[in-house]
């Protein structure tokens, strides 16, 4: 057993390679010999587009004739793109979902910028790592696309994962000093000699204890994953990348950096809100 804080990580790798963190994210899966390109045309092949929409395109049609008509005049209609206008140029931000499924091709062919300037409505990246009862939280600004640590198809009591579960401690909860090795396992050992403990503190990691050990007594008992996992509790880790326009990231912090906040996503998005602003989100 495991037990981590939260923390979050700015992502600002483009193109192909943010699909490949998004998807990577929901598998828990490691890079092999293939590039992030072929891993995108392999989740398009799967039909798995949602993936796309962390690849951020932003394209730019100059009217050198001055008819004040562009072919980019679509993506103002397109409610997961975005448009700036100004003069004679159309700068527009969209994702490589809507270049694929709108058959657009030709847009992204000859109009893509691959470094945007500042006229550009700008999108942001951002992965975090928390417990599931946050993550239910974040998961409802339905703006935003979501990639998330999947339990259907992440089975814990492989290597990968060290054969154990982790669990995110809530914030109202201060643990004995010590229990905790360089790794974050937990000594339970440890834990159980403790002369005395804070009931909440002890109730707290017996379940947790309790909901690994049926977990994996359940995987050895043959149940698959995706039903063993019926047995977790709200503070299990996941990992979650959420991708969104600068507006849509501004609206989030007035909800969620606020006193009315859950203490824990305050914790969480506090700091995050701090770094955006320092990059032009209010």
């Amino acid at each position: 057993m495991k037990i981590e804080n939260q923390r979050y990580n700015i992502i600002n790798e483009i193109g192909s390679h943010a699909t490949e963190i998004a998807g990577r994210t929901c598998y828990k899966s490691v890079p092999g010999t293939d590039t992030s390109i072929a891993f995108q045309k392999k989740m398009i092949s799967l039909g798995h587009l949602s993936m796309l929409e962390f690849n951020t395109v932003y394209l730019k049609e100059v009217d050198i004739k001055g008819t004040g008509k562009f072919l980019l005049d679509k993506y103002e209609n397109n409610r997961y793109s975005q448009t700036v206008q100004k003069g004679p140029v159309k700068y527009v931000t969209t994702n490589y979902r809507v270049i694929i499924e709108n058959n657009w091709l030709d847009d992204y062919t000859n109009f893509r910028t691959q470094y945007p300037s500042s006229d550009y409505a700008r999108k942001f990246t951002v992965k975090f790592i928390t417990s599931r009862a946050i993550a239910n939280e974040l998961v409802r600004h339905r703006n935003f696309s979501f990639a998330q640590e999947s339990t259907r198809y992440c089975n814990y009591s492989m290597n990968k994962f060290d054969n154990e579960i982790t669990f995110i401690m809530p914030g109202c909860v201060e643990l004995p000093p010590d229990l905790l090795d360089d790794k974050n396992h937990f000594n339970m050992s440890k834990f159980n000699r403790l002369t005395s403990c804070d009931p909440i503190v002890k109730g707290l990691i017996d379940s947790f204890y309790n909901s690994e050990k049926t977990y994996m007594d359940l995987i050895n008992c043959q149940m698959r994953a995706q039903d063993a996992r019926a047995v977790l509790p709200l503070a299990t880790k996941t990992e979650i990348v959420m991708c969104g326009f600068a507006s849509d990231w501004e609206k989030f912090f007035k909800l969620r950096d606020d006193s009315h906040a859950h203490p824990d996503m305050v914790a969480l998005v506090h700091p995050l809100h701090a770094d955006m602003q320092r990059m032009g989100v209010k």
